[in-house]
Formats: structure tokens, sequence, C-alpha cells
């Protein structure tokens, strides 16, 4: 076992691949293609023969973009939730 590395050419590149594999269609994939239920992994074979990444076009494009940004914003507020502390 082991990890696939994958290596984005730029931000925008990394937010819509972070979309698309959090997608219920990439997540159906991996559920069905997965050796076991447990903890489903994927073998190498399977990712490159079978896998499909469907990644955004158009103004589906610029939607998963805003939504990633929006997300990353949400979550750093969180991790940053120490600084809103009242003294």
């Amino acid at each position: 076992s082991g990890f696939l590395v994958l290596e984005p050419k730029s931000h925008e590149e990394a937010s819509l691949l972070w979309y698309a594999l959090r997608s219920e269609y990439c997540r159906k994939q991996i559920y069905y293609l997965a050796q076991t239920a447990s903890q489903p992994e994927l073998k190498n074979e399977a990712w490159e023969k079978h896998f499909k990444l469907p990644l955004p076009v158009g103004q589906e494009r610029d939607k998963a973009i805003k939504a990633v940004a929006s997300f990353q914003s949400h979550v750093s507020a969180l991790l940053d939730a120490d600084a809103f502390r009242v003294h």
C-alpha cells in the first residue's frame, strides 16, 4: 500500500483537483473500485484504467474555484479562532 501523489501545476489546478476529488461522483468511484470497504483504497491499476476525474469546465470551473476559496477562508477563520478571544 502507499499513496498516490498528484502535483498540480498551479493553485487553480489544485483547487479544481480538490473540488473534483471531493465530489460524490469520485467518492462513489473510490467506493466501488476499492478492494475493501473499511479502508477504501485504489490500486494503481484501478486508478489508471478505470478512475475518471471530472474536472469542471466553463462557468462550473469558475464556480468550483470560488467554492474552494470560500471553504478555505472558512477553515482558516476556524483555525485562527484563538485570535478572537475576549481578554
